[in-house]
């Protein structure tokens, strides 16, 4: 990429991210484009550098609340062109949940990889990622399953203004962003 946001290239934006120890995620969707997910306390941010344009940023936020099995099924009709097969989710492990999310079009991802940074023994996370929307949906190791909504508060150019925000929510350690109850709890805090 030749084209450099104002003041905060990808590059930069990385090695920040990596230095205050914020779990992120490189990738790409589209061949004109590299984007950089930021997880932080009761937010995302997906922020895609272009290689002709300006990049831009979408937030999404959680309302802190923290969600049980019993909201998947109503969350995925919400979403799904064709209903799911079978009896409603009921007691749901890994492979029920990821072939009922299959089954509705839902595009996941499995993060094994971000489970085992923030320590959480036994845990496998689920991301959803849906128009606007986004839920991390966690199967504990004690059968029960935890489900965060995350909502786009909105979408715009990533400039010096948004850029200073990001930098003065990385730079706020007053909870460490790398356990999910930290992060939680921090969220509670901000909000």
């Amino acid at each position: 990429m030749t084209r450099e946001g104002p003041g905060m290239d990808q590059f930069t934006l990385l090695r920040l991210l990596r230095e205050a120890g914020c779990f992120h995620r490189v990738g790409s969707l589209r061949d004109d484009s590299i984007a950089i997910d930021a997880v932080l306390p009761g937010q995302r941010w997906e922020i895609e550098f272009f290689l002709d344009e300006e990049p831009d940023v979408e937030v999404f936020k959680s309302d802190g609340k923290v969600l049980g099995a019993d909201a998947l099924p109503g969350l995925i009709a919400k979403w799904s062109e064709t209903p799911p097969s079978g009896s409603p989710l009921a007691p749901v492990d890994q492979l029920s949940l990821l072939r009922q999310l299959r089954e509705a079009e839902i595009c996941f991802l499995v993060d094994e990889l971000r489970i085992r940074r923030m320590m959480i023994a036994g845990t496998i996370m689920v991301e959803t990622f849906l128009p606007g929307e986004q839920w991390e949906i966690d199967l504990l190791a004690s059968g029960e399953i935890e489900v965060e909504r995350f909502e786009t508060t909105h979408v715009r150019r990533f400039d010096a203004d948004v850029q200073r925000e990001l930098i003065a929510m990385i730079a706020d350690r007053r909870t460490p962003l790398r356990t999910r109850k930290a992060s939680r709890k921090l969220a509670h805090q901000i909000q």
